[in-house]
């Protein structure tokens, strides 16, 4: 693939995360796709990451997972009848698993798509244990390392020289989440400081903004789900993140053809959703980049 099919393909990708979010539906008639969804979950209390692989965000043509003790990849065959998903491993190991909906209002059928993770039971034929699985993140290449427990809130993290190459540092980013919002300049910073354990090329480094904007999308949505509307809700919150990426889009100082376009795009929507989550989901009355900077 040619540097400027590749950042037309990540851009695309992108702007799928941002407009549509992890749970939205794929309209029908566009091209065939593959692309990894990761998940994070346990297996009774091991913490485990498990990746499949999907034709068009809904058949499954292969998968695996690993514990974040072991890290060994374990492949699996998959069987999807309605609601309910079979997975086989080695040495007879059975996940034996249902779709579960995050939303309030109810979808059916749900899929890998309309649903928010997985759960049921694993056994290996000699002990049963529960799984719980939540859908993390889709999108080409993922790694089992960045769904491990130090992606997930209230963890300790592990130290950088230990982590992925494309893992952004998610205890700073969650530090940042937790301080009120007091300049757009402290926001950047904190941006700038989830990036710091990411490989500084350019794939990387997209990569880990698409991390860091997802991660931040599913705080957001979580936050909107369990609070009393005040400021953004449930409902309005699509419609403005719609409008914060457009504003990203007609401010870039990147070229689309541009090898940092993608990562621009990514680096201005995550700012404006840390502030929002700084500021209690109260909007600002004014867009952190509001003209096309000058280069």
């Amino acid at each position: 693939m040619t540097g400027f099919g590749f950042v037309l393909r990540g851009v695309f990708l992108f702007l799928m995360v941002c407009l549509m979010g992890p749970g939205s539906s794929y309209a029908e008639g566009n091209p065939q796709t593959t692309q990894d969804l990761g998940m994070s979950g346990t297996i009774g209390e091991e913490p485990i990451a498990m990746i499949i692989t999907l034709e068009n965000r809904t058949h499954p043509t292969k998968a695996h997972y690993s514990s974040a003790s072991a890290q060994k990849i374990i492949p699996l065959t998959v069987q999807v009848t309605g609601n309910h998903v079979v997975l086989s491993g080695q040495d007879k190991e059975v996940f034996t698993l249902y779709f579960v909906s995050g939303s309030r209002e109810k979808t059916d059928p749900l899929s890998f798509y309309t649903a928010s993770g997985m759960q049921g039971m694993w056994s290996d034929g000699t002990k049963t244990l529960p799984v719980s699985l939540q859908f993390v993140l889709s999108r080409d290449h993922l790694t089992d390392c960045i769904f491990y427990p130090h992606h997930l809130p209230n963890d300790k993290p592990i130290p950088a020289e230990k982590r992925c190459e494309q893992d952004a540092d998610m205890a700073a980013l969650r530090q940042c989440i937790q301080s009120p919002y007091t300049s757009d300049d402290a926001v950047e910073s904190c941006i700038n400081a989830a990036l710091k354990t990411c490989h500084p090329d350019q794939r990387t480094t997209n990569l880990c903004v698409s991390d860091i904007t997802v991660y931040l999308d599913r705080t957001i949505r979580q936050r909107l789900a369990s609070r009393t509307p005040h400021g953004l809700t449930e409902q309005s919150y699509p419609l403005w993140l719609k409008q914060v990426t457009q504003s990203c889009l007609d401010t870039s100082g990147f070229s689309p053809e541009g090898t940092g376009f993608a990562a621009d795009i990514g680096f201005c929507v995550a700012e404006e959703k840390l502030r929002l989550l700084q500021n209690a989901l109260q909007p600002m009355p004014q867009r952190i980049r509001s003209e096309r900077p000058r280069h």
